[in-house]
């Protein structure tokens, strides 16, 4: 079963011309030369200015256009690979067939893992929000190139999501939003804090202001017995979990990551 999901997820990554990329000078310096700009600068640039204005300026120098998403993508072949892992998992123990039904990813980024989550699901209709246009544009495209016709993206806000799909009830919602404790910012890997905006990690004092926010809304646009699949810090399950039974979801469970912490909650809404 693990090399039938890893031929799978294979197979994803090479239709998108994505190469695993591990060391972060000679990628950059193969990016720098490949797109004939500085784009390292324009990183170090946006990563200064990160905290004190909050924005999703690291996104726009990422997401910039097709090209650099995809080289991008390549130095998080491994964050992808294990994403990826975790919705076959859930697609093959979970025994009500999501396919034909309607699934949100909520904070899509370039769309890479939508449309992931569209080729597991090719009846379904999929679709992706994210507060950074470039991303959508870029995740638009990706969808594109590889011909999946069943996802559709749009630039929203996530904190005002509940507004926009107001009149819409999902099956499925997926997110993995900011979870980072506010005083664990500046330790982080490189690997993360380098690239990601500063609104896209802070998750409040104890990191699960998202978490709370998110499952008290979405319960307006999920369905009965809808599903709601979160990514979370290595030590923060419990909680998730508790802000979930106290919004009224049950059957809550979670998955693990290679290093055996608990890094999935999923729960079922019952109204």
């Amino acid at each position: 079963m693990e090399q039938l999901n890893n031929n799978v997820i294979g197979e994803f990554f090479e239709k998108l011309g994505i190469l695993e990329e591990n060391d972060r000078d000679e990628f950059f310096k193969k990016i720098d030369e490949k797109h004939k700009v500085n784009l390292t600068q324009d990183l170090d640039l946006a990563v200064a200015l990160r905290k004190d204005k909050g924005n999703g300026k690291i996104y726009t120098v990422k997401n910039k256009d097709l090209e650099t998403t995809m080289d991008f993508a390549g130095y998080y072949y491994d964050l992808y690979r294990q994403f990826f892992a975790w919705f076959i998992d859930f697609k093959n123990s979970y025994d009500k067939n999501l396919d034909g039904k309607k699934i949100l990813d909520l904070g899509c980024d370039n769309g890479i893992t939508t449309c992931f989550i569209a080729n597991l699901y090719p009846n379904s209709e999929i679709i992706g929000v994210d507060k950074c246009k470039k991303g959508i544009k870029c995740a638009e495209e990706i969808a594109q190139k590889l011909g999946v016709k069943n996802v559709k993206f749009e630039a929203v806000d996530a904190k005002k999501v509940d507004k926009f799909f107001k009149e819409e009830k999902f099956d499925l919602i997926v997110s993995n939003p900011p979870y980072i404790r506010k005083a664990d910012i500046d330790g982080l890997d490189r690997q993360v804090k380098d690239f990601e905006p500063y609104n896209a990690l802070e998750g409040g004092e104890d990191g699960l202001d998202f978490y709370r926010k998110i499952t008290e809304e979405s319960k307006y646009f999920l369905k009965n017995k809808g599903i709601l699949a979160y990514e979370v810090g290595h030590d923060q399950a419990s909680d998730v979990i508790q802000i979930m039974k106290e919004n009224g979801f049950e059957g809550i469970y979670t998955k693990c990551d290679l290093q055996g912490f608990e890094r999935v909650v999923i729960g079922f809404y019952n109204n």
